[in-house]
């Protein structure tokens, strides 16, 4: 809301509207990852710098799936604000796989809210990772198996003043671990 908008909504209180849009859609699947060092899950998603005033929040949701696992090990997620080497927002846990893992699905789902703007701002998220074997390839439920993504804590001095990326990137901590493909996935911004 530009400063104008500002100083009429404080003499018509009404005129404070709350609005959401979408921001970004995962139209296909995105290139598996594998390996031991932090890739990028989804291509990075631009936030224009509008959507980080004090108050807004980004809600976002991105299903993913192991399609072969040939050794046990463990899967790391974060989401980063500018990229892999970028500031954490937040991390899951490592979460461990079986060995030969097939038709495994992870869903993370999170928030995150501008608590402070400008130049020096700050970041407040938090979200869920659930993870589930499916027993068919056919449309069924998961079983959720909930794990916590991270504590809310601010990311504090963070630049908003310039548009940015949201980077969702993924870890693995063995090389069995294969194809690590994001199928579906959204970003919401709610003002």
């Amino acid at each position: 809301m530009n400063k104008a908008l500002k100083i009429i909504s404080l003499f018509f209180p009404f005129m404070n509207q709350s609005w959401g849009q979408k921001i970004w859609v995962l139209k296909a699947d995105a290139a598996a990852v594998s390996g031991i060092s932090e890739t990028v899950l989804v291509p990075d998603i631009p936030i224009m710098n509008d959507l980080m005033e004090y108050g807004h929040m980004l809600i976002g949701k991105l299903r993913c799936k192991i399609t072969t696992d040939a050794s046990a090990g463990s899967i790391q997620v974060r989401v980063r604000w500018n990229g892999v080497a970028g500031v954490l927002i937040m991390s899951s846990a490592n979460i461990a796989l079986a060995n030969s893992l097939t038709n495994y699905v992870l869903e993370l789902d999170f928030e995150i809210r501008v608590t402070a703007e400008g130049a020096t701002g700050t970041l407040l998220g938090f979200g869920t990772l659930q993870g589930s074997i499916l027993t068919t390839n056919a449309p069924n439920f998961m079983t959720v198996n909930p794990t916590g993504v991270s504590a809310p804590a601010p990311s504090a001095s963070l630049d908003l003043t310039g548009s940015k990326n949201l980077s969702i990137t993924a870890q693995m901590d063995n090389t069995g671990n294969t194809n690590l493909i994001a199928m579906e996935g959204y970003l919401i911004s709610l003002n």
